[in-house]
């Protein structure tokens, strides 16, 4: 057994002889080990409109449980007429990335994100513009080879805060005494607990289009937990934010790390007045806009 370094993600992990010694290849232990829930385990699921400090929509699920089994957490965005809002983060990009996507699952985010550097699955492929795995958030490597560049993301003034991929991740173990393991000295009973609060910070159609919330959290053995908030049951900040259809909504990652290193003076011979010469290809922000820091942007191959 191993503890994956993920101390915000907090992922627990067993690697499998056949995999591999990577912390990409390591799975949640209760998949193979046995685990029986406490009777009578108490979990509360609950959901949180909130703007972020942007002024952009966000979500807050909290999820308290003394389960030590859960997986993942997922959320959807349901419109007025009941219909789901497409997260386009959910489509894995074509080398195999969630961007951005509307769950956290601990097993897919540390198989996407904590990368390695075997022989077979050199760290280039990762890391090297063009690389055949290369990672959409490879601007945020270091110098070297490591697993924790994204799975050990933190806040600037928290270190025990995930932040990575349009979510904030707080999970904390607690205790209270209540019905568990007797504590001698005490004359009371232990029972420990985890907190879990999410927030996704980079879902689509958190705007006028949003009338409902759907949170599921799902354990290992699929048992899961849902619950639900619509914008007659609570304040609802997101009636006030305009949905704005742009014609760059899709961009891709794929210009992400793309620079260009001529001054405006070169530019013009670039682009002429016709537009940019073959080979070139410009476009907008898109989903990674954010409002009053990165706003407009062109990129030339």
């Amino acid at each position: 057994l191993c503890l994956c370094r993920c101390p915000s993600l907090a992922l627990v992990c067993l690697r499998s002889r056949t995999a591999g010694n990577w912390q990409q290849d390591c799975v949640h232990p209760l998949h193979v080990l046995p685990y029986r829930p406490p009777q009578n385990a108490v979990t509360e699921l609950s959901l949180h409109p909130k703007l972020s400090p942007d002024g952009h929509g966000a979500v807050e699920v909290v999820l308290d449980t003394d389960r030590k089994d859960i997986i993942s957490v997922q959320v959807t965005v349901v419109d007025a007429n009941g219909a789901e809002i497409p997260q386009p983060g959910n489509t894995p990009t074509a080398k195999g990335y969630n961007v951005r996507p509307s769950f956290f699952d601990f097993d897919v985010w540390n198989r996407q994100w904590s990368h390695k550097d075997s022989t077979s699955v050199p760290w280039e492929s990762f890391n090297d513009e063009g690389g055949a795995r290369e990672c959409p958030f490879r601007h945020q490597h270091g110098a070297g080879y490591s697993a924790h560049y994204h799975l050990d993301a933190s806040t600037d003034n928290n270190d025990k805060i995930g932040q990575f991929n349009g979510i904030t991740v707080t999970l904390l173990p607690y205790a209270y005494y209540g019905p568990g393991t007797e504590n001698a000295t005490a004359g009371e009973y232990y029972t420990g607990k985890f907190y879990l609060n999410i927030s996704f910070d980079a879902l689509e159609g958190l705007d006028e289009r949003a009338a409902c919330i759907d949170a599921v959290a799902e354990a290992v053995s699929r048992w899961n937990y849902t619950t639900r908030i619509c914008r007659e049951d609570v304040a609802w900040p997101y009636a006030d934010i305009p949905y704005a259809s742009h014609p760059w909504d899709g961009a891709g990652f794929d210009f992400a790390n793309c620079k260009d290193n001529r001054t405006w003076d070169e530019l013009p011979d670039v682009f002429g007045e016709d537009g940019p010469s073959p080979g070139f290809v410009t476009g907008g922000l898109g989903r990674l806009m954010e409002r009053g820091h990165f706003e407009v942007w062109a990129c030339m191959r």
